[in-house]
């Protein structure tokens, strides 16, 4: 790590400071880390379906309430967290059949979406 990098620049000043377009993104890839927890656990039935839906939702709200957010960033931040394009392909799956597992309209995100917001 250089010089001014690192946990003591951040204590006392020397790093930069994050853009609120990088603050978004991160809080995106937060929720989306958050959902694909809820999904797993959904998946592997250590929460029950209602449960899961309820929490599911929270985070999907949310999601929606970031908004647009820049897809290199938030890509590659979701990589580091092992959220790649096949597991966000898979959470879209987990999440329309939880939605139908708790008798609800299964949301469809289209094969040609293009994810700027919204699920994964």
């Amino acid at each position: 790590m250089a010089d001014g990098e690192g946990f003591f620049a951040t204590m006392f000043g020397g790093a930069k400071p994050k853009t609120a377009q990088e603050m978004k993104d991160e809080k995106y890839v937060q929720q989306m880390v958050s959902l694909n927890k809820v999904l797993d656990d959904w998946h592997n039935k250590t929460v029950s379906n209602s449960e899961a839906l309820k929490l599911a939702d929270h985070y999907m709200l949310n999601i929606e309430g970031i908004g647009s957010v820049d897809g290199e960033n938030a890509t590659a931040l979701m990589r580091e967290r092992g959220l790649d394009d096949q597991r966000r392909v898979d959470l879209q799956r987990l999440y329309q059949d939880l939605k139908k597992a708790c008798g609800q309209k299964a949301p469809d995100y289209g094969t040609h979406h293009k994810q700027k917001s919204g699920c994964c």
